[in-house]
Parts: C-alpha cells; sequence; structure tokens
C-alpha cells in the first residue's frame, strides 16, 4: 500500500485525483487527524473551512495527534500570511473558535496530557502569527498549555518541555516577538504560584523585571 501511494504520489495527474479523494473523505467525516495530515504531505495546506474542522478536532482530541502532524500544522500556520493569505480570514476564524473551546475547559484536571498542551500553544501562536494582535483567550491557552507541560508526569520532567518548544520553534520564532513579551508580562501579579515562578523565569530571559 505504501509503494502503491508513493506512485500515486509522485505522477501529477494521479496526485490530483488523490487529493480529491481526500478532500471529499475529509468532508464526509473520516478520521479527521489521518486525512488532514495527508492533506498536508499533499498540498501543504488546509482551505479555511477545512480548518475549521480540524481545529474542533485538534482541541476536542489533541492527545491523539502524532508529532509528525503537530509539525505539519506549525508550518503550515507559520506560511498561511505569506502564501495562502485567501484562506487567511477563515483560517483566523477557525483558530478563534478552537480557543473559545479550550476557554470552556477544565484547568488543573488529571492526567495532564501532552497533546492538549501542544493543541493549546499552537492555537495561541497561531492566532497570534495570523492577527498580530493581543488576546486574553489566547494568552490563557498559551499559559495553559506551558503549564500542562510541566505538570505533565515523566521519568524526566523536562522532557516534554524540550519536545514542545522543538515542535513549536517555527512558529515561536515567526510571532511577533512583543505579543510573546506581552503574554509573559501578564503573568507578573498571578496568584498562582506556577504562574508568578514562570513570569520570574521567563521575563528574566526578557528583560523584564517584577513591579
Amino acid at each position: 500500500m505504501t509503494s502503491q501511494y508513493e506512485r500515486l504520489k509522485a505522477n501529477a495527474i494521479t496526485k490530483s485525483a488523490l487529493i480529491t479523494v481526500v478532500e471529499k473523505r475529509f468532508v464526509s467525516g473520516g478520521n479527521t487527524g489521518e486525512l488532514a495530515s495527508l492533506l498536508f504531505e499533499l498540498r501543504g495546506y488546509l482551505t479555511g473551512d477545512e480548518a475549521y474542522r480540524f481545529f474542533d478536532h485538534m482541541v476536542k482530541l489533541g492527545y491523539a495527534a502524532t508529532r509528525e502532524l503537530e509539525e505539519q500544522v506549525v508550518r503550515w500556520l507559520v506560511r498561511v500570511p505569506l502564501d495562502y493569505k485567501a484562506d487567511m480570514a477563515k483560517t483566523l476564524e477557525a483558530i478563534k473558535n478552537g480557543l473559545a473551546t479550550v476557554a470552556e475547559k477544565k484547568t488543573d484536571k488529571d492526567p495532564a496530557l501532552f497533546g492538549e498542551a501542544i493543541a493549546d500553544m499552537t492555537l495561541a501562536l497561531g492566532f497570534w502569527r495570523l492577527s498580530d494582535k493581543e488576546d486574553v483567550t489566547a494568552t490563557n491557552a498559551f499559559w495553559r498549555g506551558l503549564k500542562t507541560l510541566f505538570r505533565e508526569k515523566v521519568s524526566q520532567p523536562f522532557d516534554p518541555i524540550v519536545e514542545a518548544f522543538e515542535i513549536l520553534e517555527p512558529l515561536l520564532i515567526a510571532v511577533n516577538p512583543d505579543l510573546l513579551r506581552s503574554a509573559v508580562a501578564s503573568r507578573r501579579l498571578d496568584s498562582d504560584p506556577f504562574m508568578l515562578a514562570a513570569y520570574v523565569i521567563f521575563g528574566s530571559f526578557a528583560g523584564m523585571r517584577k513591579s
């Protein structure tokens, strides 16, 4: 099956037909994660309408995403303002819808899941990348994801942090740094000890001080 797929993908005519099949299956309700990954591989992006379905899936089942899919999503969001401007408004609306769903979730629940943290932070960074604006919901989702990474129980506690930043690096670099600094500064008076400690750590690297 793999070799047949590679042959279909290598031929321009059969690749186009293959994309059409995957698009139809995506709309009809197949495995959203797997089909999105195929669309990223075959054409490099999701349309605005597809983004709406995908982000809804990612928020609800982010724990099931593969690292390959997480990296594909990050690379796509970096490129949207450059290569896919026609779909940018709808994609941004899809991200905002995902952020609204994140905001309704319970915080500090167990178990803390790595995939959910990546989904939360990807949505926040994606919003900042596409809008270039501050947003409380995006900031809260970013910190929610970061806190989840620290809470995840593994034998080597900092492994999830390292992996997360490896996945998110292209977006972290592409986002306006002033928005990241503002997100960090928003926690300078937080009553949550974790948030306050994280502010001090990240704020120190950014040259900020607690007043």
